[in-house]
């Protein structure tokens, strides 16, 4: 079992919405190491337990992705909420 957290999505804070693609969270990283990187601009995410839209294809080339389990994540109410809304 891997250490993960979830799923991560762009969320519209007017609406309440998640828009983009969907991101697996490792608890560190996102599998397709956008998140370290630059890549998503990190604020303005929200914490699934499931994915809200179509999940990165970057995460889902990674070979873990095709190994999770429901045991791999963690329940909704023990996930962190990560961002900050940024204006």
């Amino acid at each position: 079992m891997m250490e993960r957290v979830g799923f991560i999505c762009r969320v519209n804070f007017k609406t309440g919405e998640p828009n983009g693609k969907t991101h697996v969270y490792t608890g560190k990283d996102t599998m397709c190491r956008m998140w370290s990187t630059g890549g998503l601009r990190q604020h303005r995410y929200g914490f699934f337990d499931s994915p809200p839209t179509k999940v990165c294809m970057n995460c889902q080339e990674m070979p873990e992705y095709g190994n999770l389990i429901d045991e791999d994540f963690l329940p909704k109410e023990e996930q962190l909420w990560l961002t900050t809304d940024h204006h």
